[in-house]
Order: structure tokens, then C-alpha cells, then sequence
């Protein structure tokens, strides 16, 4: 069962109600997407607020709207936020990326996304965590559309997904005209496959594609790898 709350250097985070609690994949994503450059960005799904909350740590211009449709999630990440040093700059918002994307004037410039990625199963009985893991509520296509219509011409769209979703992703981007310009490889020990891929996508024609690997546990259990806690050493206590 996980801890009610996870402490990191600059804030700390509650997460009792909400259904995804903070994991390696929302930590590498919110250290590793390419924010330096971004002064509006739009955190898809944001849970406990915990990569809205990383982004605005490592970029103290930047305005980020964090959304989500679970209530619950909403309520638990407007209390992270509030009790942290960035709560100024960061706005909660009980909403669906497609009913935003309706209306979005003020376009951002760049979407991060931990997106559900199982396709929908409806035998499966396992509650909101279930419905927050799965394609029910945001299909990937539905996110690529969002990211047309919520990112300005020269924004950037990131995002995690298992590895194996990798070609359908890219195949889907492509199609509407964003290239993916760099990529994050992440394996949980030498000895298994690369199992999560973080993806950065742009709209501009781009001459070279970057691609990074990284090991969390090469050997043992909560023995970290020397470039994963490189990654995360602003925001984990032990790094």
C-alpha cells in the first residue's frame, strides 16, 4: 500500500485520494521534459499535482494549468499546490482535455502528459485507478487532437507510455504533423527490456533526433542508477 504522502526537497505531496500515486514514471517525466523554453504549459491529468508541481520547481517563469477529471484528484493536487512555494503560478482546473480544448484561446507551449494507456477492458472492476490507467477517458488520438488544438505552432508535446505503444504513438503524431525530435528510454534493471519511453514531439522540421537511455535499478532493489539519481537529485531527499 502506498505512503499517504511523499516528501520531496521543495514541496510535499499528498496522495490519499488520488487514484495514481506518485511513481517513476511522473518523476522522470516531470525532470526530464525540456521546459526550459516554456512560459505557459498545460499539465494533462495531473493527478496529486505532482509534475505540475516538479515543472514549476525547475522553471521558476513558467505558468502551468493542471487538469484532471477525477474530483477527488482535483481536490488532493489544489492542496499540494496551495501548501507549496509555487502555488502562484500554478492553476487547478476540474476539467477534460476535450471539453478544454473546445475553447482554448490562450494556447500553451507545451502539453506534458502521463496519459492512461490500457486499452479499455470493461470487465475490469478495479475502480477509479483502473479508469485513470485506461483509454476510456482520453484515447491517444483524442490527445493528439487535444495537443492540436491546445499547443501554439511552435510548442513542444511530451509525454510517457509503455514502450510497446511506441510505433502507434509516433504513427498518430506524424499524421498530423509532429515530428519527434528527442526520447527517453527507460529500463527498470539491466537485465529487462526498456519498458517505459518518454516522448517530445514538435511541430518544426528538425535535421536530428535525440534518444537517451536510462537503468532506474541496474542490480539490486532501491539500489538507483548513477544517472537516474543525477536526473532527480533537485527533488528526492536520498539523491
Amino acid at each position: 500500500m502506498a505512503n499517504k504522502w511523499f516528501q520531496f526537497k521543495q514541496f510535499k505531496v499528498h496522495q490519499r485520494l488520488s487514484a495514481m500515486k506518485v511513481g517513476t514514471d511522473g518523476v522522470l517525466l516531470g525532470a526530464w521534459a525540456d521546459i526550459s523554453q516554456s512560459k505557459n504549459i498545460l499539465d494533462l491529468g495531473t493527478g496529486t499535482g505532482l509534475v505540475a508541481l516538479m515543472l514549476a520547481q525547475r522553471n521558476q517563469d513558467a505558468l502551468i494549468t493542471a487538469i484532471d477529471i477525477d474530483k477527488l484528484a482535483i481536490q488532493e493536487a489544489k492542496e499540494n499546490i496551495k501548501c507549496s512555494p509555487f502555488s502562484k503560478r500554478i492553476k487547478v482546473i476540474h476539467i477534460s482535455g476535450q471539453e478544454l480544448s473546445k475553447y482554448c484561446e490562450n494556447k500553451f507551449d507545451h502539453l506534458v502528459c502521463n496519459p492512461p494507456y490500457f486499452e479499455n477492458n470493461k470487465n475490469n472492476n478495479e475502480g477509479v485507478r483502473a479508469i485513470a490507467r485506461q483509454t476510456i477517458t482520453l484515447t491517444h488520438q483524442e490527445l493528439i487532437d487535444i495537443a492540436n488544438q491546445c499547443i501554439q505552432e511552435e510548442g513542444l508535446l511530451t509525454l510517457i507510455l509503455p514502450s510497446n505503444l511506441y510505433s502507434d504513438i509516433v504513427y498518430m503524431s506524424e499524421k498530423t504533423g509532429w515530428n519527434l525530435i528527442k526520447s527517453l528510454e527507460i529500463k527498470p534493471t539491466n537485465n529487462k527490456p526498456v519498458n517505459r519511453i518518454i516522448l517530445t514531439f514538435s511541430k518544426k522540421k528538425i535535421n536530428s533526433y535525440q534518444s537517451q537511455t536510462i537503468v532506474v535499478e541496474p542490480t539490486n532493489r532501491h539500489q538507483y542508477s548513477q544517472e537516474y539519481k543525477e536526473l532527480l537529485k533537485d527533488f528526492m531527499l536520498n539523491f
